[in-house]
């Protein structure tokens, strides 16, 4: 059975970001402290009043131990991660 895995709740909020130059923000998926892989992480700047289309920012699918990277520019953030997760 497919499922879609939509998990709305990250290990931090926002970042802030104070240099000129993208900066890189990584982390780690994980659900019960194991590795989540395939999630993408949507980054929204902190003054959006909705999270409805396209991020102005968003990772590859994260690795098979749940890491992920992604860069943003400066500023703080909202952070979403989405992903499709099989159940059996």
């Amino acid at each position: 059975m497919t499922r879609l895995f939509s998990a709305l709740i990250m290990l931090f909020c926002f970042v802030s970001v104070s240099s000129a130059a993208l900066a890189p923000v990584a982390g780690k998926v994980a659900v019960g402290g194991d590795g989540l892989a395939g999630v993408r992480i949507s980054a929204w700047p902190l003054a959006s009043s909705s999270f409805t289309g396209e991020a102005p920012y968003r990772s590859a699918p994260s690795a098979a131990d749940g890491s992920f990277t992604l860069e943003v520019a400066p500023g703080e953030y909202y952070f979403i991660a989405e992903g499709e997760t099989h159940f059996g």
